[in-house]
Parts: structure tokens; sequence; C-alpha cells
């Protein structure tokens, strides 16, 4: 994958629609689209002074209104409901971004 975005780059405006390589054949779309954004972040932070960095593991606005969602309903969080939300956070990360959300809900 690294190898097909170093392509692109070089490529430009004249870069070709790729297909997922073979060596990507088993692995589930979730983590291959995971891994393209991770490869992504990486090249942009290189292209453009790691501007991008820190974005990494920063929970999406979906993740957030998962947690918001959670913490209103039940008062508790069951992290295997929020996957398809979070998936991308290592367990610290959730954590801190469930502690955010709970402060700011907090009055």
């Amino acid at each position: 994958m690294i190898k097909q975005v170093d392509q692109a780059i070089a490529a430009d405006e004249e870069a070709a629609d790729s297909k997922r390589p073979a060596a990507c054949d088993e692995v589930d779309d979730k983590t291959l689209q995971r891994l393209a954004g991770e490869i992504t972040t990486d090249k942009t932070g290189k292209f453009f002074g790691d501007t991008a960095e820190g974005a990494a593991g920063q929970p999406s606005a979906d993740c957030q209104a998962w947690i918001e969602t959670e913490l209103l309903s039940s008062g508790d969080i069951d992290a295997a409901s929020g996957a398809d939300a979070c998936g991308d956070l290592t367990d610290a990360q959730l954590d801190q971004a469930i502690e955010d959300v709970n402060n700011d809900l907090a009055p």
C-alpha cells in the first residue's frame, strides 16, 4: 500500500486509480481503510510539515456523538457497541474521548 501511495504521489494528476493489492485480499475492509488512512496521514504529514500529525487518534464526530448518546441514555459505555464509530482508537484514546465528552456534558 505504501508503494502504491508513493507511486500515486509521484504521478501527481496522472495517477491511475489503483486496485486492492493482492497482499490485502484477506484483510477486512475496515482494517484496510484504517491502514490506508494511517499511510495517507503519514505521507501528508511529511509533505505538509507534519501538520496532519495529531489528527491521528482523535475521535471522529461520529465517535463523539456515539459516546454522548451512550452517556445520556445509560450513563455507561459499552465499548463493544461503539466499534463502528470509535474502532480506530486505542483503549487509552477511547478512555480520553469518553472523559472529554463527559466533561463537556457536565453542568
